[in-house]
């Protein structure tokens, strides 16, 4: 997975089998917030600046800011993930500013775990959570059609050859 070249290149190239982010629809409630908060600051502006009550018109427009942040936080949160799985394992990047990046070659992986809480179920979204022997995995969270994203992953680590410790 990490041997310097990037996908595509080198002697064996890995496969790409499926990459994607989060889902959109795994923001909608922090989506869906902010919208509301927009909108009842931008209603509440006109009749807020009216009452002449100092400060009033300050509130409404902070709890409209506060959906805009709301807004840009769900949209952050999903261009600042990326997932791939390859035939060689699976790859995990979060972040923007700072970076995270977890690698689980496919031999290590020994299961798979779907979850879905009920929005997730209704919206097709959900978490993919991967089991290693060494016990410390990755997730992929708010992933669209999670069932398809985990069968990929099972699928390498059914194909990887059998994981054989080294001494050092």
């Amino acid at each position: 997975m990490s041997d310097g070249a990037p996908e595509g290149q080198g002697a064996a190239a890995e496969r790409v089998l499926w990459r994607g982010r989060a889902s959109y629809r795994s923001q909608a409630a922090l989506f869906l917030t902010g919208a509301v908060l927009v909108a009842a600051g931008v209603a509440m502006l006109p009749p807020a600046a009216a009452t002449g009550i100092p400060g009033a018109a300050d509130i409404a427009s902070a709890i409209a800011a506060l959906g805009v942040v709301a807004i840009v936080t769900a949209y952050l949160t999903v261009m600042a993930t990326e997932y791939t799985v390859t035939d060689r394992g699976v790859r995990a990047r979060r972040g923007i500013l700072s970076r995270s990046v977890v690698e689980v070659r496919g031999e290590w992986i020994t299961g798979t775990r779907v979850s879905q809480d009920a929005l997730g179920r209704i919206l097709g979204y959900g978490d993919v959570a991967i089991a290693t022997a060494g016990g410390t995995g990755a997730v992929l969270a708010g992933v669209a059609d999670p069932a398809h994203v985990a069968a990929a992953v099972e699928g390498i680590a059914r194909a990887a050859p059998p994981y054989k410790a080294t001494a050092h």
